[in-house]
C-alpha cells in the first residue's frame, strides 16, 4: 500500500505559482533553444531565481533564505523537472542544504546569504561527476563529519 503524499497549503500554493512562472519562462522553444546554445542556460535567470526566493529555499532566514524543508524542495524540484529547467537549481539547493546540515558556522555564516541572494554560485559535489560544476563559484565537497568548499577565485577550482 503506497500512502498517499499530503502537501501543505503552502505547498500547494508553491506548487502553483512555480507552474505558473515556469510555464511564463520556459516554454519549451526557449528550452530547446538554451539546450542548444553554448552554455546551456541564461545567466539572467539565476538572478531572477534568488528573486523568487528559490535559491534560498532550504536557507534559514537568519541568512536570508526561507527555511522551508525538504518537502518544499521537493514540490519546487518536481516543478522544475517537469518544465526542464536549464539550470543547475537542484545542485546548488544541495550545496545549501549540505551547508545548513554539516557546514560549519563560519562556512554557514560565509555561503548561505551569498546562496540565497544569488550571488555565487555553490554546487553539492557528492560524486565524481557534478552537474553545474563549469558554472560555479563554489563546490561543496563531503570530508568526513563536515564540509570541505573549493572556490574558484581562490584557484582552488578550475574547470578542465
Amino acid at each position: 500500500m503506497n500512502p498517499q503524499i499530503r502537501y501543505s497549503e503552502e505547498q500547494a500554493l508553491l506548487r502553483a505559482e512555480a507552474r505558473r512562472w515556469l510555464d511564463e519562462h520556459f516554454p519549451i522553444a526557449r528550452v530547446r533553444e538554451l539546450a542548444e546554445s553554448e552554455a546551456g542556460e541564461d545567466p539572467s535567470d539565476w538572478k531572477q531565481l534568488a528573486e523568487l526566493g528559490w535559491l534560498g529555499l532550504v536557507v534559514p532566514e537568519s541568512h536570508g533564505g526561507a527555511e522551508l524543508g525538504a518537502t518544499d524542495l521537493a514540490v519546487l524540484m518536481e516543478e522544475t523537472g517537469r518544465r526542464l529547467l536549464p539550470s543547475p537549481l537542484l545542485p546548488s539547493a544541495l550545496a545549501a542544504l549540505a551547508l545548513v546540515l554539516d557546514g560549519s558556522d563560519a562556512q554557514r555564516k560565509r555561503f548561505l546569504p551569498a546562496i540565497a541572494a544569488g550571488e555565487i554560485r555553490a554546487v553539492y559535489a557528492g560524486s565524481a561527476s557534478v552537474w553545474g560544476a563549469s558554472s560555479a563559484d563554489a563546490l561543496i565537497i563531503p570530508r568526513g563529519a563536515g564540509l570541505e568548499i573549493l572556490e574558484r577565485s581562490s584557484g582552488g577550482l578550475e574547470t578542465a
